[in-house]
């Protein structure tokens, strides 16, 4: 056997030469990879990117509600600037629409109620460009404020058929809780186009009355010749009979002392509220003789409501009332009667303490 005589660093050459014997002496090459490391830091915020496209516009939304309204504001007058009279006025030919609550008012314009500013409206009761005709005498007529092509204006219709009676031309119609005219309006405003304000009656002169009754001898008659359909108030007039006193003898329901100024007399342009009147008086009677008094309701001669007596020879009140709704023109009208052969009836006997009269309450 030979020995192998090759120095040593040959035999390591010779091994790393031979596959085998280097993998022996390296070891095996690893195959699988490593864990992954940590994460490292986070790196700087990118710039902003640039502004995206606008987007689409959105769909129209449903209009909304229409806003609401109210009630026409003013009131109807004799006197400019005066919402509410308190003194009389008579013999008027013109007629005012006033701001009393507000300046605003209603005005239909065939879909939606429109509140609309006005400042004082005026016109003359012989108006023949706004109104179907000038105002006739003792005539009821009904008032409207309208638009005429922007300028608000008011005026009146048609004459009613009688004192207690409109007539086909001057029929209202509700419209959303406001009243209109139903029928077009000669030189005035379209059907459903005028908002009513009231109502007026006119003297025999064609002049528009707003007089407080006064105390005198036999009375001077109250006349309330102007209604509101809106902002009513209370009004009270006292019509008082200053005749020492005067006797009666036949037995027939009569006007007071046989005059007719111990009257009040109002118009009323829907049937609402209740008017009413009362007559004091006091009388004396004697041989069994009765003695009576109370209202005339549109009536000389026949008694409305309570009706009181009288039967002594002492000096004794008799106090007559009515009450009644009204449309239209009425009057009340203080009565007397007796049963028997002679009556005596007080104004005011002479002295500063005794007082007869009629005293009429109504909203106008």
């Amino acid at each position: 056997m030979t020995e192998d005589l090759r120095p040593p660093f040959r035999q390591q050459f010779d091994n790393a030469r031979d596959p085998y014997t280097a993998r022996n002496a390296l070891g095996i090459l690893g195959t699988g990879a490593g864990p992954p490391g940590p994460a490292g830091p986070a790196g700087p915020a990118g710039a902003t990117g640039a502004t995206g496209p606008a987007g689409a516009t959105g769909a129209t939304g449903a209009t909304g509600a229409s806003g609401g309204f109210g009630s026409p504001q003013g009131r109807l007058t004799l006197q400019s600037a005066t919402p509410v009279m308190t003194t009389t006025q008579s013999a008027k030919t013109a007629i005012y629409w006033t701001p009393y609550v507000g300046n605003l008012v209603p005005l239909y314009d065939g879909s939606v109620m429109t509140m609309t500013t006005f400042a004082e409206l005026s016109v003359a009761t012989t108006d023949t460009t706004k109104s179907p005709a000038a105002i006739g005498a003792s005539k009821v007529n009904d008032w409207f404020v309208w638009s005429d092509s922007g300028t608000v204006r008011i005026g009146h219709g048609p004459d009613w058929t009688s004192d207690t009676a409109r007539s086909a031309g001057t029929a209202l119609v509700m419209v959303n809780g406001i009243l209109l005219n139903s029928v077009a309006l000669t030189n005035g405003p379209a059907a459903s186009r005028g908002t009513y304000v009231g109502t007026t009656r006119s003297n025999a002169s064609s002049q528009l009355d707003w007089i407080y009754g006064a105390t005198a001898v036999n009375g001077s008659a109250g006349i309330f010749g102007v209604w509101n359909c809106y902002n009513r108030v209370s009004v009270a007039s006292f019509v008082g009979q200053s005749a020492d006193s005067w006797a009666y003898t036949i037995a027939t329901i009569r006007p007071v002392n046989g005059v007719t100024t111990m009257r009040v007399s109002y118009v009323s342009g829907l049937e609402q509220d209740a008017f009413g009147a009362t007559y004091t008086v006091s009388a004396q009677t004697a041989g069994g003789t009765l003695a009576t008094s109370g209202i005339g309701y549109d009536s000389t001669t026949v008694y409305s409501g309570t009706v009181a007596a009288a039967q002594s020879t002492a000096m004794t009140p008799i106090i007559g009332s009515y009450q009644t709704t009204s449309l239209g023109y009425h009057f009340f009208q203080a009565l007397e009667y007796i049963t028997g052969s002679t009556a005596t009836f007080f104004g005011d006997n002479g002295g500063t303490y005794m007082l007869a009269g009629l005293m009429f309450e109504g909203k106008l």
